[in-house]
This record gives C-alpha cells, structure tokens and sequence, in this order.
C-alpha cells in the first residue's frame, strides 16, 4: 500500500508533463486566423531556381507589390488590391480539408503553405503577358 501511495504521485506528475499547452494559433479556427488585412511581405517565382520579385522594402523589385493587400473576413468576403493595382471583392471560402483557398474572382486556387496569426504563405499561379507562372507568396498581418 505504501509504494501504490508514492507511485500515484509520480503517476500525476508525469501525467501532468506530457500535457502540452495549446499555442493561441491552434485554439483559434483557420478562418478565424485568416480573418483580417495582410499584405505582401516576399513573392517568388517558383521553377527551377528561386526568382524574388517582391521584397518588402527593396529597391528594383521586379514586381511592384507595396499597395497589394488583401482582406478576409469570417463570413466568406474579401476585398484588396492585386498584383496588378486592380481592386478584387467577391467570396472566398476553404477547400480539401482547409489546405486550400478559393476566391470566386481568382483563377487559381491559393495551396496553403502556413497560416498562422503572423503568416499567411501560399503557392499560387498569376497570368502575365499571356503565360502562367507558378509563385510563392508570404503575407503578414497590416
């Protein structure tokens, strides 16, 4: 009886250890993440090597993306101006499993690579000059 009455102690403690607080970002909903302004912080060029065209900050940016943003809202609404300083509004909505985002007046779907309060990464594709290319971009928070 007196070793059963110190193990349930260690059992607790250990018990206790594995328990893992939850980071704020996994106690709130993607779309609750994803609901707010973000602009364009880097956009690459995806092939066979690594092409920056945006750099928040930079001189000689190749693509200008200082006024881009973009505005999601819970209810399914975004607004902001593209890549080509042209307003866009319309729904957007989650798709396979919330890996994927789809906007009503986009082309191409948004493939998420992380989304957390401070990042919102994604691949995507743009046309430019009639061709289609594959991009990389990182957004933060306004």
């Amino acid at each position: 009886m007196k070793k059963l009455i110190y193990l349930v102690p260690v059992a607790l403690l250990l018990f206790l250890a594995g328990c893992k607080d939850k980071t704020e970002d996994e106690l709130l909903t993607k779309t609750e993440i994803v609901s707010r302004t973000w602009v364009c912080e880097q956009a690459e060029l995806i092939g066979a090597t690594k092409t920056v065209i945006y750099k928040k900050g930079s001189s000689g940016n190749i693509l200008e993306l200082k006024d881009s943003f973009v505005s999601f809202t819970a209810d399914g609404k975004y607004s902001g101006i593209d890549f080509n300083s042209s307003p866009q509004t319309g729904t957007w909505k989650f798709k396979d499993n919330e890996t994927v985002a789809e906007l009503d007046s986009w082309d191409y779907d948004f493939q998420l690579v992380n989304l957390t309060k401070t990042n919102l990464d994604f691949n995507t594709q743009v046309d430019y000059n009639d061709k289609t290319y594959d991009i990389f971009v990182k957004m933060v928070p306004k």
